[in-house]
């Protein structure tokens, strides 16, 4: 049942990932890897990076946080994600990832 229930991933796919945010994107962004696309809102994102009260602000979560986050994973492991922001008029409510598995990343890393 654990194998149903939990996303698994290989150790040396986040083996070049240093920060907490990128790793955990990494986590997130693999489980919705086959269907390419995930949107999350704000809040979501939050919870799921454990922001708590820090970065209350959408530009300051994405300069220190997602911006960083999806550069060190796109360089590092066999995904290739980019975020797009949701907005409701002018203000951004959440953001929509696209996911795509980076076939040439994927086998540097199994050789290696």
């Amino acid at each position: 049942m654990l194998n149903k229930e939990f996303t698994s991933y290989q150790l040396k796919q986040i083996g070049s990932l240093s920060s907490f945010y990128a790793i955990r994107l990494y986590e997130l962004m693999s489980q919705f890897h086959k269907l390419g696309q995930r949107e999350c809102t704000l809040d979501q994102l939050r919870q799921m990076f454990d922001l708590g009260e820090k970065y209350q602000d959408v530009k300051n979560m994405r300069v220190r946080v997602l911006d960083p986050a999806l550069k060190e994973l796109n360089a590092g492991t066999d995904l290739s994600v980019t975020a797009e922001p949701r907005r409701r008029g002018r203000k951004i409510i959440g953001f929509v990832f696209t996911i795509a598995k980076n076939e040439q990343m994927a086998l540097e890393l199994t050789q290696s």
